[in-house]
């Protein structure tokens, strides 16, 4: 996990949609339970702000409309040297 971020090529694009005619998806499958949350995010979130952290604000924040703007500033403190996409949905 370390060297996955670390890593000098962790920012190439191996797979885009619109660049060629057809594209392989990953597909997971996991059991959803009530109270789950699930984080779509970029890299610029990522990049900026620990897993640890990101995990932290989640469960900290009482109002959940308001994690995602948590999280953005979070990264923009941190230096917020990239775009910062954060999508949170509650089951």
């Amino acid at each position: 996990r370390d060297d996955a971020k670390h890593h000098p090529q962790k920012n190439v694009i191996t797979r885009a949609i619109g660049t060629d005619s057809s594209v392989e998806a990953d597909i997971y499958e996991f059991s959803i339970e009530k109270g789950d949350i699930i984080l779509l995010c970029s890299d610029g979130l990522v990049n900026m702000v620990e897993d640890e952290k990101i995990l932290s604000i989640i469960k900290k924040t009482r109002k959940f409309e308001q994690t995602a703007d948590k999280l953005i500033t979070e990264a923009e403190n941190a230096g917020g040297n990239d775009n910062i996409t954060v999508i949170l949905i509650k089951f």
